[in-house]
């Protein structure tokens, strides 16, 4: 993570990429470049192992340094902060 903190995510570890709708699967796929900040923001969810902010915050990072794409960034970020309350453990 960017604050030095390292994890393994373990194999069969289940994510849906991005949980855009799929009506928006034309403009947010749920797979793509950004597809591994996707996972680590899953598994922080799953975990606990940030708080819900600070994983929303590392999956914008982790998807800024993957894709050049800063808007497509932070529409997901904006949606998962704003969206991402029942999902978080």
């Amino acid at each position: 993570l960017s604050n030095g903190v390292s994890f393994k995510i373990p194999k069969g570890f289940r994510t849906d990429g991005s949980s855009s709708p799929r009506w928006l699967w034309s403009l947010f796929p749920p797979i793509g470049k950004f597809f591994l900040a996707a996972i680590v923001h899953d598994y922080l969810y799953f975990t606990g192992l940030t708080p819900k902010v600070e994983a929303d915050i590392e999956m914008l990072k982790i998807s800024n340094k993957l894709s050049r794409n800063k808007v497509d960034n932070f529409l997901r970020f904006l949606a998962v902060l704003l969206f991402g309350r029942k999902s978080y453990k």
